[in-house]
């Protein structure tokens, strides 16, 4: 089977706007070796020629939608035409990009210099990605730019078109996963074309990442996996569908926070209910010693505290500058966080490293009805205190 065969086979399996949204099909071509050794035989006619076929569509392409899909939402007969040429050029290019050029000349790719030209052409690339225009993403690779380059910030097309919401972002991930561009690639700050998918609620290019074998449990620069990023700004569907890809519930960020800190600190109730019963630990500490406890207290929020206390949690927990969820409140002016804490086993009387109480912190802050109440316990408290001395 010739290359030619291979590529339409792979269309005839379904490459379109409909499969795309739903599943990507592992491409490997058989001829691959030989395709690279003929590909560097070819080295200095590839451009020639991608520029001819460029050169032979330019009517075509005038008369084209701006993303190449009908009304149907399937492929233009002229970008599905074009999108075969893109990929096989991009195929026989596979051991001589720009990149692999780079390395076998012993350079870096910070080394290599590009011409106006080529810089244009990788511009267009990007920008096509970033916008979800397949077509543009198809006719850039067509006529030569490098499948692998990448924005200023290190942003491959792969991450662009993960965050973009066009109408075309699916087909673009789909079409480039097919090319074989490297799911794992990371940008400047360790940011893997899933986390950018899941940073940005893109549900359904999260959803075909993963069953491109995207790695659930990568890591950005700051130690966040993309289930810590879709608990930030993404809806609870992806996070518990991301769980169901094997994240690792007790994997921490570089502050010691896991998937569990991240729901508790931006409220979201339902998901904290929801980790809990999939047995992720309340009691975990961060690097600074604190609690899922301590920040729903600092936060204030009352019914995500609430169900951590059902967990057992240690209420009088303190971190590292000795502070517990009592203290923090108090210091949030948190005024029915405190009062639940007291009523829950919230010892009033705790120092933190300044040697501060709660109930200085409410005088201080002129936290009347908070104030009185706090006073009223710390002298039961003592009173209790006393007598158990008297016993003895």
């Amino acid at each position: 089977m010739d290359l030619s065969q291979t590529l339409q086979g792979l269309w005839q399996r379904g490459f379109g706007l409909g499969s795309l949204c739903n599943s990507c099909t592992t491409f490997v071509v058989p001829e691959t070796h030989r395709l690279a050794r003929f590909g560097k035989k070819i080295r200095g006619k590839s451009e020639e020629k991608n520029l001819d076929f460029a050169a032979s569509e330019a009517s075509d392409m005038a008369q084209r939608s701006s993303d190449g899909i009908n009304a149907d939402g399937e492929l233009t007969p002229s970008t599905r035409k074009t999108a075969l040429e893109a990929m096989r050029n991009v195929l026989q290019r596979t051991e001589f990009t720009p990149r692999a050029l780079a390395e076998e000349d012993g350079f870096g790719m910070e080394a290599q210099v590009e011409d106006d030209v080529t810089r244009r052409l990788h511009t267009r690339f990007l920008e096509a990605a970033r916008s979800g225009n397949f077509r543009g993403v198809v006719e850039a690779l067509s006529e030569g730019a490098d499948l692998h380059c990448r924005t200023a910030r290190g942003q491959t097309a792969l991450m662009l078109a993960a965050a973009c919401r066009g109408q075309s972002s699916l087909q673009i991930i789909g079409f480039l996963v097919e090319c074989r561009v490297d799911v794992e690639a990371a940008d400047h700050h360790g940011w893997t074309a899933l986390l950018h998918a899941c940073r940005n609620d893109m549900k359904e290019a999260a959803e075909l990442l993963l069953k491109s074998q995207a790695n659930v449990n990568a890591k950005s620069a700051d130690g966040q996996n993309a289930a810590m990023l879709a608990a930030v700004e993404s809806g609870d569907e992806l996070v518990m569908r991301l769980v169901g890809f094997r994240v690792g519930l007790e994997r921490s960020d570089r502050r010691g926070y896991t998937l569990l800190f991240y729901a508790v600190e931006t409220g979201r109730e339902d998901l904290v209910k929801w980790l809990l019963k999939t047995r992720s630990n309340p009691n975990a500490r961060s690097k600074d010693k604190s609690t899922c406890t301590i920040l729903a207290a600092e936060k204030g929020h009352l019914k995500i505290l609430k169900a951590l206390v059902a967990k057992n949690v240690d209420v009088n927990a303190q971190d590292l500058m000795g502070n517990n969820a009592l203290l923090l409140s108090v210091m949030a002016a948190r005024d029915n966080v405190a009062r639940y804490l007291l009523n829950n086993g919230a010892d009033c009387n705790v120092k933190n490293k300044d040697g501060t109480t709660a109930l200085e912190v409410a005088a201080k802050l002129k936290l009347g009805p908070l104030k009185s109440l706090l006073d009223v316990m710390s002298r039961k408290t003592q009173d209790r205190g006393g007598e158990e001395d008297d016993d003895l």
